[in-house]
């Protein structure tokens, strides 16, 4: 179950299994390999705050064992955590603790950290390369420097040096890993040389990673155009499947090409692609806006924006820490970008003014009417057009009308796309792959219309913006879908107002039922139902925190901690097992993600009885399945049984075991164990049984007890034992 679990994706739905493999009985090991999985996932997931709680938890828990391996891994994993943290001056103290504790052979490691901190810091890591090579290195671990090595040389220009560090890679056992990437470097470098002959003549050119960008390149800087064109023809699908940015590489110099030498068809293709690749990079860099102010915070970085004086002058102010300095371009480009997004918001929130009204009497017509009107104050367009289930309403200079269109027609233009594909379709009209008016029947361009801006209204329809005006396609598009998702909430409200009204009262007959335990927590209050208030004995005044104090200190923490997580939607569903003062009880919750802050409903269950039942059913099992013995439920019943014979107890142990698991691994251990009891069974006479007691102590009940006989016995016992052929376990063996 264990190695299932260690190979699921690192999601919200994992970190919930982690949390109740974690309340499962498992053996020590698996519980801490649980545990460090489950830091490797909220790391992955941003949460690195809690994974150093997590790790520091952990490391204390096994403070006085002999865990060297797990204790370097958590020690790893925390370095890992406050990187990303940027809290470099902790994770260099880490870095200096770890390499206390690593074996003299891993002293490379330590290196390794060190790069890793300063890639992050933008600080030169030469010297650090440079002393990891002179220490013992595997060989994957020394190619591995030497590419870090291989790639600052490149960075700084000194291709010679490079090209002799690739040599000397190559002088060695190369990896098939490393071998790719030295081809890649290598081309790389006559790329940037212009060595365009070298390039061309290049043995692997076909393994390269940039094929394609790279012969276009050489083939029309030497201005051989015929070969260059037929390459482009046999090749132009791949060349549509790479990157966006070697994309756009290639299509500008085809566009330099065909602009030489025609045909005009080819030149008018590429000239389109251009700008889709270019409208694809743009939205990139847009969902990536929203990290650099959080980045900029993380380094503990103030950053000022005042409001524009008279002569229009921006003056920023920064304190910056830990020699992290950011350019007056990048704060030029947050100032805009913080400009954009306050009147964006300041739009939107006029925009819900209007559709929040809640007289009875104003229409979703209406709504929409005053909407545009305001908008179309606010945001250059010519006509909306927007599609209702199943009306149709065009707006246009302060008016909107009733339009009667078959559905037919509607697939055919870029309305229907987004209502069908829900996607939203923000493209110049020159370039659109639905080139049509869904009004009038002729081409966009023919209208005077330039850019289109269509969106899906959630599952019930779709709106499309005119521009007749060229701009950046970008600049008007966040508040085209924040209105789009405006008319989807304003519709769905008006039709789901009465709807509510009634659930509202169904809900509270069922909440109110005996038919469970049911638990309304919110930012302000605990609502039990009767049911539930009777079975706690919970007064309506009492707080969560109230009947947090009375779960069992043991499930205390890990219940505040699944509360606080839910609270902060880091999670929406979660199911715990503790014990309530004399009951064991399973509660199952669930996030309303519609109210703010927060509204979390439990169903709570109790399950003592069953409990009972369960652990009555293992006090029962007399069998140890793994090893094929009786375990000591068997022992304390057949106890009565033996006293009444003659018989021996010998008890036996092995010696060195943790150095063993640590050397050849628990499940090793496990086998030699098996054999041994395999051997004692076959060669060893006068047994009456075998139990199995804990962390390998074994019982042998012999069917002797004078004095005399017993000694002899564990005489011969002794001999056939030592003369096992398990080298391993030899002398590991106490009577």
């Amino acid at each position: 179950m264990l190695e299932e679990l260690l190979k699921k994706p690192h999601t919200l739905e994992t970190l919930q299994e982690i949390e109740v493999f974690l309340t499962e009985n498992h053996s020590n090991d698996e519980l801490v390999q649980a545990k460090i999985f489950l830091s490797k996932v909220l790391i992955s997931l941003k949460q690195e705050n809690t994974a150093i709680e997590k790790l520091d938890q952990l490391y204390n828990e096994l403070r006085f064992q002999n865990a060297s391996v797990i204790k370097d891994q958590i020690r790893k994993l925390k370095i890992d955590a406050l990187i990303e943290l940027n809290a470099f001056q902790q994770a260099k103290i880490e870095i200096e603790s770890r390499k206390i504790e690593l074996p003299i052979l891993k002293q490379y490691a330590y290196y390794l950290d060190l790069i890793q901190l300063k890639k992050k810091t933008k600080e030169s890591y030469r010297d650090e390369i440079t002393l990891a090579l002179n220490e013992q290195l595997p060989l994957e671990t020394r190619q591995a420097f030497l590419i870090e090595k291989l790639h600052l040389l490149v960075e700084e220009s000194d291709y010679e040096s490079a090209l002799q560090t690739i040599q000397l890679i190559r002088e060695m056992l190369v990896l098939p890993s490393t071998d790719q990437i030295l081809i890649n470097i290598e081309s790389e470098i006559y790329y940037k040389q212009n060595d365009f002959e070298k390039l061309l003549a290049f043995e692997r050119l076909s393994e390269l990673d940039k094929q394609d960008l790279y012969v276009l390149k050489a083939l029309i800087s030497l201005e051989k155009y015929r070969q260059a064109s037929i390459y482009e023809v046999e090749h132009e699908k791949r060349i549509d499947e790479l990157d966006p940015y070697t994309r756009k590489e290639i299509y500008a110099l085809l566009i330099d090409m065909y602009e030489k030498t025609g045909p005009i068809i080819s030149l008018e293709t590429y000239q389109k692609k251009h700008k889709k690749v270019i409208k694809q990079i743009q939205l990139e860099r847009k969902e990536q806006e929203k990290e650099i102010i959080p980045v900029l915070e993380l380094i503990n970085e103030k950053v000022e924006i005042p409001q524009k004086s008279d002569e229009k002058e921006v003056i920023v102010s920064t304190l910056v820490e830990d020699n992290i300095t950011v350019s007056k371009e990048n704060l030029d480009y947050l100032s805009d970008n913080h400009e954009k997004t306050h009147q964006t918001l300041s739009v939107a929130s006029e925009l819900l003014k209007i559709v929040s009204e809640q007289n009875e009497h104003i229409l979703f017509r209406e709504k929409l009417r005053l909407l545009l009107v305001y908008l179309s104050r606010q945001v250059q367009f010519t006509d909306a057009i927007i599609y209702v289930k199943p009306n149709v309403y065009h707006y246009k200079k302060e008016r909107l009308y009733d339009k009667n269109i078959q559905p037919t027609d509607l697939l055919k233009t870029v309305l229907g796309a987004s209502y069908e594909l829900l996607e939203d379709i923000v493209e110049s009209t020159d370039i659109i792959s639905y080139p049509l008016d869904i009004l009038s029947g002729k081409p966009l361009l023919e209208l005077g219309i330039r850019q289109i801006y269509s969106y899906p209204i959630g599952h019930i329809g779709s709106v499309v913006f005119y521009q007749d005006k060229e701009e950046d396609i970008m600049k008007s598009d966040d508040i085209f879908k924040l209105t789009s998702m405006i008319l989807n909430n304003s519709y769905s409200a008006d039709k789901a107002l009465d709807k509510k009204n009634r659930n509202s009262k169904q809900f509270e007959r069922f909440f109110e039922s005996k038919l469970g335990v049911f638990r309304i927590l919110t930012d302000h209050q605990v609502k039990f139902n009767t049911y539930g208030r009777e079975l706690f004995s919970f007064n309506k005044t009492d707080s969560i925190d109230h009947y947090v104090s009375r779960i069992h200190s043991t499930d205390q923490l890990n219940y505040q901690n699944t509360i606080r997580r839910l609270k902060k939607k880091e999670d929406v569903q979660a199911r715990l097992i503790y014990g309530y003062m004399d009951k064991i009880l399973k509660e199952t919750f669930f996030v309303d993600t519609t109210n703010y802050p927060y509204d979390i409903y439990s169903y709570i269950e109790d399950i003592t009885k069953e409990k009972a039942y369960e652990q009555a059913l293992k006090e029962k099992a007399i069998n140890h399945v793994k090893y094929e013995l009786k375990n000591t439920n068997a022992l304390s019943e057949e106890f009565k049984e033996i006293i009444n014979e003659k018989c021996s107890f010998i008890l036996m142990g092995l010696e060195k075991l943790e150095d063993l698991e640590l050397i050849y691994g628990k499940s090793t251990v496990d086998l030699y164990y098996q054999e041994l009891i395999v051997f004692i069974n076959q060669r060893i006479k006068d047994i009456r049984s075998i139990y199995y007691l804990d962390d390998y102590k074994t019982l042998i009940i012999m069917n002797k007890n004078d004095i005399r006989a017993v000694e002899k016995w564990v005489k011969f016992f002794i001999k056939p034992s030592m003369d096992w052929n398990q080298q391993h376990l030899k002398n590991s063996v106490t009577y």
